[in-house]
């Protein structure tokens, strides 16, 4: 037969131990909500950061692809320009000798 101060004394240290239980129970949830948190955090930042590879990589794809229009355009120019400065120098050697010329008759 137990005694009321031995179930007392029982009844007193298994309220203990659901207390400390209890006490485990909520920091190990707590953690786990912080966890939970920390997870979602590193999910969206991750999702932004894919977000920012994709488009930096975009980006630098648009300006490789614009570079290459650039030197293209660069060489086309830098032979119409040699192209235009021939034709300078033709016309200038036509001009001379035509002034040339010209004088020449003046002289007759």
């Amino acid at each position: 037969m137990y005694l009321f101060p031995d179930i007392n004394g029982k009844l007193s240290t298994k309220l203990d131990e659901l207390q400390k239980t209890q006490e485990n129970f909520e920091n190990t949830r707590s953690q786990l909500k912080e966890t939970k948190e920390d997870l979602e955090i590193t999910e969206i930042q991750g999702d932004d950061l894919e977000t920012q590879y994709i488009k930096i990589q975009k980006e630098n794809e648009d300006l490789k692809e614009e570079k290459d229009n650039l030197e293209e355009r660069n060489e086309r120019l830098q032979k119409d320009l040699e192209e235009t400065q021939s034709n300078v120098r033709t016309l200038e050697r036509d001009l001379r000798n035509r002034e040339e010329e010209l004088a020449r008759l003046k002289l007759q």
